[in-house]
């Protein structure tokens, strides 16, 4: 492939022979440094997320993580609270987009290389001729070096430029972004990162848990890791293909395939197409089966729950409950007594027996899996949060709207410590609240929340937004008792 590129430039031609004959995965990060066609074709393919040259690369993505994972066991902890910095040119598009999202989460699709030189990265933005299309960007990045992160690392000892001071990022890493402002004196454009550690997911990511297969094996080491970190972006048809792609390689003896089906039955099902997912997590659960001997692994019971979210999308809810219930089995005799993963599944039962009207039977298993939430995750974490305020939603329905109350406003509690006070999950409680108010018959206070609600949702939500809306119509009905 670099042969291919580079074919007329003696000098590189040179390198992808030096590369051949004396690469090893110790040396990843140094040739990953290095100014080379292996730099600028890896960073391509991530940036245009060309699932042929991803693939082509994969060991290489591979030895990257992995030594940067090996790094960060010994970076970890030692450093307290860091800063690091990094300039860069950021398209004036995205630079809006940033300025709408304070708050919410980012990631970046490639390897993320950063400075513990500030001077060096402001010196770097202000060196970028700045347009109409384009802008000067200076990243400043909070890590607290205690928390469990994805993996990073000061990588000053294994770069090709030893004096850099960089620290550089794993793929997939996620940032809350605190505040984007413009630094007139220094003419350019400041955003202020934060590196989330793996307990400080919005709602959107807190199933990534759930994704992983527990006990099968080091994910950063595995095949099949590219194609997660791309679902965990979001960027469900390029894991789509790559699972596809890896799917075609491998032997039919081979365990992974039985992963890869479950992969891409995740994928289908988070794309709407279900009767596609079901049939490749019912391939899964057969190879599953086939290949480790067992019925009752936790593999299968990973499958067993999305075959039961798939079932609960399609509101066939006695075949969701059943699939639920099997997974639940498995892993109550699997898992230690207080497990996450058993609680997200305890929540999704009382989400099914929600629907179905069954409100005792929701009440019941939505306060197990809070319980049991509570003795393993951090009182901060989303799935508590997501734990509540369904809980409120039950009481809600029941027509016992002061519990509703004590739930809501324990959820609003905890994110206004939390979250910046407009973001869009602190909306959603207010919006909670006021329903319970105007259940009431309280609608000046019903009209107060729904106000503070489509006051923050309007700073992150285009006007004609469907959640905008209906809160506009909630404040009319108020405004007219």
């Amino acid at each position: 492939m670099c042969r291919e590129s580079y074919a007329d430039n003696p000098h590189e031609e040179a390198m992808i022979r030096e590369f051949e004959r004396d690469y090893h995965p110790q040396r990843s990060i140094w040739w990953y440094t290095r100014d080379s066609c292996l730099y600028r074709i890896l960073n391509k393919a991530l940036r245009l997320q060309d699932i042929d040259l991803l693939f082509s690369m994969r060991f290489f993505i591979k030895d990257i993580s992995q030594q940067l994972k090996d790094e960060h066991r010994k970076f970890a902890g030692k450093n307290g609270v860091m800063r690091v910095y990094r300039g860069q040119a950021v398209a004036t598009e995205e630079i809006n987009k940033l300025r709408c999202g304070e708050g919410q989460l980012i990631s970046f699709n490639s390897f993320l290389s950063t400075s513990l030189n500030k001077d060096a990265a402001l010196i770097f933005a202000r060196q970028i001729a700045p347009a109409d299309t384009l802008q000067r960007v200076f990243f400043e990045i909070k890590v607290d070096t205690r928390l469990e992160t994805r993996a990073f690392a000061d990588i000053s000892d294994m770069s090709f430029f030893h004096n850099e001071q960089e620290v550089l990022f794993t793929l997939g890493s996620v940032f809350r972004l605190e505040n984007v402002m413009f630094d007139e004196r220094e003419a350019v454009w400041c955003v202020r990162l934060t590196l989330c550690n793996e307990d400080d997911q919005d709602m959107k990511d807190m199933y990534a848990y759930q994704k992983k297969s527990v006990g099968g094996g080091d994910e950063q080491a595995s095949l099949l890791s590219l194609g997660r970190i791309l679902f965990d972006m979001g960027q469900l048809e390029k894991a789509k293909q790559y699972y596809a792609r890896v799917l075609d390689e491998l032997s039919d003896n081979d365990i992974k395939v039985a992963e890869c089906h479950q992969r891409l039955g995740e994928v289908s099902a988070e794309q709407g197409e279900y009767d596609v997912a079901l049939d490749h997590l019912n391939e899964a659960v057969k190879l599953y089966k086939k290949f480790q001997h067992a019925h009752d692994t936790l593999d299968i019971a990973n499958c067993y729950y999305w075959i039961g979210e798939v079932h609960f999308q399609k509101e066939e809810y006695e075949t969701a409950l059943s699939y639920f219930n099997k997974d639940l089995a498995i892993k109550q005799a699997k898992l230690p007594a207080d497990h996450f993963q058993t609680a997200h599944t305890l929540r999704e039962i009382g989400n099914v027996h929600y629907q179905q009207r069954d409100y005792d039977s929701a009440l019941s298993y939505h306060q197990r899996a809070l319980v049991m939430y509570k003795k393993v995750l951090p009182p901060t974490h989303s799935a508590i949060l997501g734990s509540l305020l369904e809980t409120g939603h039950v009481y809600l329905d029941k027509k016992e709207y002061d519990r509703a109350l004590d739930y809501y406003n324990q959820s609003l509690q905890i994110k206004r410590k939390s979250l910046p006070p407009d973001h869009p999950d602190v909306a959603t409680t207010y919006y909670s609240i006021g329903r319970v108010y105007e259940e009431k018959n309280d609608s000046t206070r019903a009209l107060e929340y729904f106000e503070k609600c489509v006051a923050i949702w309007k700073k992150s939500l285009p006007p004609s937004h469907p959640l905008i809306q209906r809160v506009s119509d909630d404040i009319r009905r108020m405004k007219s008792k």
